[in-house]
């Protein structure tokens, strides 16, 4: 990982760099071996921040590599008896590096829209798992446990591989940004042969530039 952060920053030299963070607001998606949709999950709130390093290519099109701090997770309630309910929720630490083609466009003298989408490669660094019942006789909160990354056997847990893609669009003026994206994962990252967990993330982000050549 240091190595990519050294030949990043030895590009962003010659290039246009930027810095971005905002709100972030992932969830689950989860199927079953049916393809069907199992398990309803609700977004919760987060945050992102990161570098974006834009090479350009030609005069509309250019390639935006990043590096991307960011929380995920999910939150879902599982209805288990009458008037009874269980709260699973998962919140993680995560640095993912997109890879994106960027198509722009210049409006008027100082604005410039663009459409962003590509790849991304994640990795899952840290992260807690909270469960809670609610039961008409009173509500049990259990202590919130460390995720076991890649423990196949241990409820909450999770692979720390992830990967997918990320679409968005924004717009520049002058040295700020502001773009919206959304992140939508390919590989689960819960280990089961009958079922799948996958990450999405919508993000609102700003960003400025450090840097414009």
């Amino acid at each position: 990982m240091i190595s990519l952060i050294i030949s990043f920053c030895y590009l962003s030299n010659a290039q246009t760099i930027s810095i971005i963070g905002g709100l972030s607001l992932p969830k689950y998606y989860a199927k079953n071996s049916n393809n069907n949709y199992a398990y309803k999950h609700r977004r919760i709130k987060g945050f992102h921040a990161g570098i974006n390093l834009e090479i350009p290519i030609n005069s509309f099109l250019s390639l935006e590599p990043s590096i991307l701090y960011s929380t995920k997770g999910s939150k879902r309630v599982v209805e288990t008896y009458p008037f009874s309910m269980h709260e699973y929720e998962w919140r993680t630490h995560n640095i993912d590096f997109p890879l994106k083609m960027k198509l722009s466009a210049i409006i008027g003298e100082t604005w410039r829209v663009y459409g962003v989408v590509g790849p991304y490669i994640g990795m899952g660094i840290a992260g807690k798992f909270k469960q809670v019942i609610d039961r008409p006789s009173g509500r049990i909160n259990f202590e919130d446990q460390d995720i076991m990354w890649g423990d196949d056997n241990h409820f909450g847990s999770l692979q720390r591989l992830d990967m997918g893609l990320v679409i968005g669009a924004g717009v520049e003026f002058d040295i700020v940004s502001l773009s919206i994206s959304y992140d939508k994962g390919l590989k689960s990252i819960y280990k089961s042969r009958n079922y799948t967990q996958k990450n999405e993330v919508l993000r609102i982000s700003m960003g400025a530039f450090i840097n414009q050549n």
